[in-house]
């Protein structure tokens, strides 16, 4: 099943790709890491990471020290680092209650949906389809997926 949506519209893109992927399972590992711009914590940016063989995957929110976490199965994924002008997400979350951080995903990113401002990160990181970004995620998940070279240029 081909699966073609626009980067701009996280919400209907995420929902998407948890229907494909299905609820649950043990096959699910955590992967957490840093975000930044320019030097700097990108906060209040999502990170999605997209298996573009079998079109799954998965998506979390950065806080405002550029910490994100989110959930796939191990694999290889191209990665989109997004964020809206006028884009406010929780930056009180704690990276350590899951269950939390879900739900503000899911909020968050219903919020960006409704935005109406523009892409803040260059399109080499922001669109999936033309980001250079890329990440293998191995079996036991990672707490060292980091982007931290990512600039506004």
């Amino acid at each position: 099943m081909k699966v073609a949506c626009r980067f701009s519209g996280p919400v209907y893109c995420l929902l998407l790709l948890s229907l494909m992927v299905g609820c649950g399972g043990s096959d699910f590992v955590q992967v957490s890491g840093l975000v930044t711009l320019d030097g700097l914590p990108l906060d209040s940016a999502v990170v999605t990471f997209l298996d573009t063989e079998t079109e799954a995957g998965g998506s979390g929110s950065t806080n405002a020290e550029g910490k994100y976490i989110l959930r796939v199965v191990p694999g290889d994924y191209k990665v989109a680092v997004s964020k809206y002008e006028g884009e406010k997400v929780a930056d009180d979350v704690s990276v350590d209650d899951e269950a939390e951080q879900l739900m503000a995903e899911f909020e968050n990113d219903i919020r960006e949906e409704e935005a109406s401002g523009k892409e803040l990160i260059p399109e080499k990181y922001s669109n999936m389809a033309t980001s250079v970004l890329e990440f293998t995620v191995p079996s036991g998940g990672t707490s060292e997926a980091n982007f931290m070279n990512l600039t506004s240029r």
